[in-house]
């Protein structure tokens, strides 16, 4: 059985539950612009003891405080909304872990000693292992956040960004780093 990649696979009704409560929560707040699921919910390989990895990618207009707001918004909802509680005593690491982020990329210098390229892993894990639950408008897809990471393709990313495309865009894949 093949399974849609963008769909995302919750191994619990909690786990489910707490994602869309996070969707709930930050719909209404003009300064979101997306929530996306990542990590091993978002690859369909999650457990009862997993976690809910959620990206909120905010819009390119918000500014410092709104982002704060955000953030404020979130840790109130996390202390006080039950369907956390219930989801923390699930398993034993199920909770949200949640990032607030602009989704801008941008890749830092590194030694040939130094271990993973944290701009592959920050590209990877918040796009092209990530699931989109909610998004005003195209915020995630190709005229989106994936646009933008297509924009900043190099060498050391051209397979991220060619796998990243496979998903979204097949054709485009063939050719990712367009000059």
């Amino acid at each position: 059985m093949t399974t849609d990649p963008r769909r995302p696979i919750y191994p619990t009704p909690a786990h489910e539950r707490a994602a869309e409560a996070v969707v709930a929560l930050f719909r209404p707040l003009g300064a979101a612009a997306a929530v996306v699921l990542a990590g091993s919910c978002a690859r369909g390989k999650a457990t009862r003891d997993s976690c809910v990895d959620v990206v909120v990618l905010v819009s390119d207009a918000a500014n410092a405080d709104d982002r704060g707001a955000l953030e404020h918004a979130w840790a109130r909802a996390y202390q006080t909304e039950t369907v956390y509680a219930t989801l923390r005593s699930v398993g034993r690491f199920s909770h949200v872990d949640l990032l607030v982020t602009d989704g801008r990329f941008t890749e830092r210098p590194r030694g040939w000693t130094t271990g993973p390229d944290s701009f592959e892993l920050e590209i990877g894990n918040t796009l092209v292992y990530a699931v989109p639950i909610w998004e005003r408008d195209d915020t995630f897809g190709s005229s989106g956040k994936i646009g933008k990471a297509v924009q900043v393709c190099t060498p050391t990313t051209e397979s991220l960004v060619r796998g990243l495309l496979q998903r979204f865009d097949p054709e485009e894949a063939r050719h990712p780093c367009k000059g």
